[in-house]
C-alpha cells in the first residue's frame, strides 16, 4: 500500500517514539487555522488513529507577540468562532466540543471517547483566547504533559 502522505512534507525533529502513556495525539492549530485542505490535522488524524488515541486539536490565540494587531486578531477570532460554531452545530463532523468538569474553561481534566476512546476515532476541539498573561503558556504545558 502507498502512504497516503508526501514523505517529503514531514519532518521529524527527534528521534523520541510518542509517549505510549499519553492520553491523546495533540494538533496545535497555529498557522493553517482551518479544518478543510489541512494536510497537517490529516497527518494528526492518522497517527491518532494509528495510536489508537483521541486527537485533540489546540487552537490557541495569545496576544502577546511583536507583530500583533486588530486586524489580525479580529481574523483569527473569526475564524475560531466559526470553527466553534461548525464543531457544535456538527458540520465539522467526528469532531466534539472538548469540555471538562462541565465547562469549556476548565482544563484539568483528560479527553477521552469513552467506549470509542480505544479505536481512537475520534476528536476533541479545544479554542482558548488568553485574558490574562501566563494562560496560554500554563495551556500548552498542561496539554503537551499529557500527549503522546
Amino acid at each position: 500500500m502507498m502512504d497516503p502522505f508526501h514523505n517529503t512534507r514531514i519532518f521529524r525533529r527527534n528521534q523520541a517514539e510518542p509517549n505510549a502513556e499519553g492520553g491523546y495525539v495533540l494538533y496545535w492549530m497555529q498557522i493553517n487555522r482551518r479544518f478543510h485542505y489541512n494536510f497537517a490535522l490529516e497527518f494528526a488524524v492518522e497517527e491518532a488513529n494509528r495510536l489508537r488515541k483521541p486527537l485533540l486539536i489546540l487552537e490557541a490565540f495569545s496576544c502577546d507577540y511583536p507583530w500583533a494587531s486588530d486586524r489580525t486578531h479580529t481574523f483569527v477570532m473569526q475564524g475560531m468562532a466559526e470553527h466553534w460554531n461548525g464543531v457544535m452545530e456538527g458540520r465539522i463532523r467526528g469532531v466534539r466540543p472538548a469540555r471538562v468538569g462541565g465547562g469549556n474553561r476548565d482544563y484539568g481534566g483528560r479527553w477521552d471517547c469513552g467506549d470509542r476512546g480505544d479505536r481512537g476515532d475520534c476528536a476533541y476541539y479545544l479554542p482558548f483566547v488568553e485574558e490574562k498573561p501566563g494562560q496560554y503558556e500554563r495551556l500548552l504545558m498542561h496539554v503537551i504533559s499529557g500527549a503522546a
